[in-house]
């Protein structure tokens, strides 16, 4: 029972993407959605005939290489044919088959296998009981192994071969009754057929695979006589038997993490079948109708089919097609609480609805948890009325019209013509729901049969605003930059006055939003504007205003002025003079001709500032930052968001060091690499390979030091 908590009235049935409570017919659960189960299909066009061919009396060999090509057996010209991966030609392998006894000879060949670690071709040679090992490259006989007998390594008709990744063959004895395990230089391991003989008794195995489970590799054996597939683990322990929902003959078998394909030879053809790895049916490949001794999965996510006697191999795609019909139901649903409830609405969430797919819900309610409600798996509708209550096909929302009660389950139904397949990702009960109904006068609601009519009715103009409302309540999720949709972006920038660069990613773009309201606090100022350059252009600029360095000064008049204005009257470091040259005499000791300014008081020192107060230096940092259009792209920048009333330059810091000009460490000074040689006439490069002239010879160099362990010369530059 599920006891999922409700939450304002309503419960989703799908928990963790796995749909925990439902029961599923021909579907599967993909990416958290339900869809119609896949099934093979034949990828072109088949073989002329196929139909007609006879039922094969056994099982084919079949194998792929890595590299694509593809060998299957010839029953009746003895031989083995290889089909080129690259370009698809097709031919019996050379110096291989033919019918008789002798080394490379065969008889009846039925099995085959690409060893994956040898690099060699396995020959099961049915009538000569033994397997005959040729090398992959030149196709060269390089082993034989077993003989006719009983005892371990030796056959009676070996049928079929798969192998595990450590390279282990294990081999279908089918006249001993057994499957046997070799090691893969071809020794019996014996223990593997006892252990597996404990555990269960074979009557006709036919087909071998390997398969890896999470929990390991197993080797998986179909049981044609009982229609059973036995799964044990590498030693030979039986894991599990499975029934197979087959009604012909058996033969073939590829397996997969969550697939069972096998041929299925009926009196009316054959088919390949897909079943789940616990038996049950999914259905047959759409299209393939003739027999099948033998399948293969091949290294392009397809599997391969052996018709049987001398026809070419089909291939099908293993996700070619859909099942036509599928359908889960589950529940019950709601048993957090022991009360009754109105079950209101059903609403599912479905991601697509493709043309010729189709979807259909249904609603069952009970007070009896024990109760299943019924469900005909094999008629065509199977969720019946009046037990259920279905909604209108193909929409993902409902009325729920069945009368109250504690508990609900959930069918659905999903069509199609085996092209494409609607995905269902959730489904969610609502029930006890205010309707609009609570809006009308209480004689509504207290007449017996308007109560009955009028929520269904209502609910009818409810759907109509639904939509509305549903938006409206999404509006705090559209102004969320981490949540909003990547189309509602450029507006939210808008309305944050942000203009987007056209470099962002969409995480920068969200990023960058959330940030704008705060960043507008120092939109303005020094630090906002530099954050916001190297947010918009990747420049990561120094901006200086002179203003800030300015300031106007007075000596203090004798040792008892106040402590502050001795303070701020250092000559040359607190101090700064008026902007005007001194010209003439003095007048006085603060009237300078040709520089004094006749304003009041509440201007004082104003004269000092106002050629520096509304400019700003950007100093831009050398290398890749200062190309020519980094700096157009800094200017256009500033000129867009600087204030209005204010003047800047640019200054690109080269990468130099020099005192005076360029010496703050971090700010704008850059140490550069070492500078290139110096050459005379372009030859003589100072260094090693130049001495100056002199007693003794002065050498630039390495090891020179000026004045203490060289001697410059007069006469001239020597070698």
């Amino acid at each position: 029972m599920n006891t999922t908590s409700p939450s304002d009235g309503f419960l989703y049935t799908n928990r963790d993407n796995t749909w925990p409570d439902f029961t599923l017919r021909g579907l599967d659960i993909v990416d958290g959605s339900l869809r119609l189960s896949r099934l093979p299909a034949p990828d072109g066009a088949l073989p002329s005939g196929l139909a007609g061919l006879p039922a094969p009396d056994g099982p084919a060999g079949l194998a792929c290489a890595d590299d694509g090509s593809v060998y299957s057996t010839d029953l009746g010209r003895q031989r083995v044919v290889r089909a080129d991966g690259c370009d698809g030609r097709t031919g019996p392998v050379a110096c291989l088959g033919g019918p008789g006894g002798d080394p490379t000879r065969l008889r009846d060949p039925r099995g085959l296998l690409v060893h994956p670690g040898r690099r060699a071709l396995l020959v099961a040679d049915t009538g000569n009981h033994r397997l005959q090992v040729f090398d992959l490259a030149t196709f060269q006989l390089i082993g034989v192994w077993g003989r006719p007998g009983t005892g371990p390594g030796r056959f009676d008709t070996p049928s079929a071969l798969a192998a595990d990744r450590s390279g282990h063959v294990y081999v279908i004895d089918r006249g001993n009754r057994r499957v046997q395990r070799f090691t893969s230089g071809g020794r019996p391991v014996p223990g593997f057929w006892r252990t597996l003989s404990g555990g269960t008794a074979l009557a006709d195995p036919v087909a071998v695979a390997v398969v890896a489970d999470p929990g390991g590799e197993r080797v998986c054996v179909l049981d044609a006589g009982r229609k059973v597939l036995v799964v044990t683990d590498l030693s030979g322990r039986l894991c599990e038997e499975r029934a197979l929902a087959v009604t012909g003959a058996t033969l073939g078998l590829a397996v997969t993490g969550e697939a069972v394909y096998v041929g299925d030879n009926s009196g009316a053809g054959g088919r390949v079948v897909r079943l789940r790895r616990d038996g049950t049916l999914v259905g047959a490949a759409p299209g393939y109708t003739g027999p099948v001794a033998a399948l293969a999965l091949d290294q392009r996510g397809g599997l391969l089919a052996h018709p049987g006697g001398s026809g070419p191999p089909v291939r099908l795609t293993l996700e070619g097609a859909f099942v036509r019909q599928g359908f889960a139901w589950g529940g019950p649903f709601g048993g957090f609480t022991n009360t009754s409830k109105v079950w209101h609405r059903l609403r599912a969430a479905i991601t697509g609805l493709p043309k010729d797919a189709h979807v259909r819900f249904s609603v069952h309610t009970t007070d009896d948890p024990a109760a299943a409600p019924p469900v005909d798996e094999a008629g065509e509708d199977p969720f019946p009325a009046p037990s259920w209550c279905s909604g209108p096909p193909d929409l993902g929302e409902f009325l729920i019209d069945r009368p109250e009660a504690k508990l609900a389950w959930v069918g659905l139904r999903l069509g199609g013509e085996g092209t494409a397949s609607a995905a269902v990702d959730q489904i969610r009960l609502e029930f006890d729901q205010p309707t609009y109904l609570d809006h009308l006068p209480a004689l509504y609601r207290h007449d017996h049969g308007a109560s009955d009519f009028l929520p269904r009715y209502l609910a009818l103009v409810e759907s109509l605003f639904a939509e509305v409302e549903g938006q409206t309540a999404d509006l705090s999720r559209l102004l969320d930059p981490a949540g909003a949709p990547a189309a509602s972006l450029d507006r939210l920038a808008s309305w944050a006055g942000l203009r987007a660069s056209p470099c962002w990613s969409q995480a920068q773009l969200r990023d960058a939003i959330a940030r704008a309201y705060p960043e507008s606090a120092a939109r303005g100022t020094p630090a906002g504007l530099r954050a916001a350059l190297r947010n918009v252009t990747g420049v990561d600029a120094w901006i200086e205003e002179p203003v800030v360095q300015a300031a106007w000064w007075a000596l203090a008049d004798d040792a008892a002025a106040p402590q502050a204005q001795r303070d701020t009257s250092v000559l040359g470091v607190t101090t700064v003079l008026a902007a005007a040259q001194p010209q003439g005499a003095v007048l006085g000791s603060t009237a300078v001709v040709d520089g004094s300014h006749l304003i009041g008081g509440d201007e004082f020192g104003a004269p000092l500032f106002e050629t520096v107060a509304h400019r700003f230096t950007v100093r831009v940092y050398g290398g890749a930052a200062s190309r020519e259009e980094r700096l157009r792209a800094v200017a256009a920048f500033l000129d867009r968001e600087k204030p209005a009333h204010t003047e800047y330059v640019i200054c690109p810091v080269e990468p130099r060091f020099a005192m005076g000009s360029q010496a703050r460490i971090g700010v704008d000074a850059v140490v550069g690499g070492e500078p290139a040689p110096a050459r005379l006439d372009g030859n003589a490069v100072l260094g090693d390979g130049l001495v100056l002239g002199g007693r003794p010879p002065g050498q630039v160099g390495e090891r020179a030091r000026i004045g203490m362990t060289t001697l410059l010369g007069s006469a001239s530059v020597q070698d």
